[in-house]
């Protein structure tokens, strides 16, 4: 996120993601302006595994044809880990075992636009936390994330 520049990454996500994402992603107070987006982007504790990543990983793509009314959408799960602190990001000390790297899955969905001005250009229009994604699967018989 901070290499070259501080929150350069949040700027290109910013650039780059819809107006319906990027409310989403800071409680509607960031969608209109690149500074309120990096200030509460960076406070988001669902986004703050992709502004620390240590590396990551991304899975097989899924395409959904466009239609009339929207582009094409593509679908990825992107694996991050992340170097485990002492402390969770709720500020709480871990217990034992706080040296373990964490693994934090996603799920992105691109649409490509089909309106000019950035016609054909692919932006991101969803980023899930799994982990926090599947605590709502309730009855549907998905228990796990894999």
């Amino acid at each position: 996120n901070n290499v070259p520049e501080p929150n350069v990454g949040l700027e290109r996500f910013y650039n780059f993601a819809t107006f319906t994402c990027k409310s989403a992603l800071t409680a509607r107070q960031g969608a209109r302006s690149l500074q309120n987006f990096t200030k509460y982007a960076s406070r988001e504790p669902v986004f703050s595994h992709l502004l620390h990543c240590e590396s990551f990983s991304l899975g097989e793509s899924t395409l959904i044809k466009g239609t009339p009314t929207r582009g094409d959408l593509a679908s990825h799960i992107v694996s991050i880990t992340e170097p485990a602190g002492f402390r969770f990001s709720s500020g709480l000390e871990r217990g034992e075992g706080a040296g373990e790297d964490e693994e934090v899955r996603y799920r992105v969905m691109l649409q490509r636009e089909r309106l000019p001005p950035l016609q054909g250009c692919w932006m991101v229009h969803e980023c899930l936390c799994l982990k926090h994604g599947m605590l709502f699967n309730g009855d549907s018989g998905g228990t796990t994330t894999e």
